[in-house]
């Protein structure tokens, strides 16, 4: 049950060092990624959908015009925790492919 443990603010700093364009937002943290074609964003948020649902850890999915928006938080915590992270790393994965 340790990944639902708040993380410090030191924590939290040296996680956000290595995810480039993630920024903490309040008690979440948030990035927004552009796609060529609003059918490659959907495609993008149904692949992260279907892997946080796996995960059982689900982040707020903002779909737009040639870009989506993912906040993660853990909100049982009350706010970041090593989940947050893990998830922005799988976001940043699922970019890639």
């Amino acid at each position: 049950m340790g990944r639902r443990i708040l993380l410090s603010e030191t924590q939290l700093k040296t996680a956000l060092a290595t995810l480039p364009g993630w920024k903490k937002k309040g008690k979440a943290i948030e990035r927004t990624i552009e796609f060529e074609t609003y059918a490659d964003g959907l495609d993008f948020a149904v692949r992260i959908g279907r892997r946080a649902d796996r995960d059982n850890h689900h982040p707020d999915l903002v779909v737009g015009y040639c870009r989506v928006t993912l906040r993660w938080t853990t909100h049982d915590a009350g706010g970041l925790t090593a989940l947050d992270i893990a998830g922005a790393r799988m976001t940043d994965d699922e970019e890639r492919i």
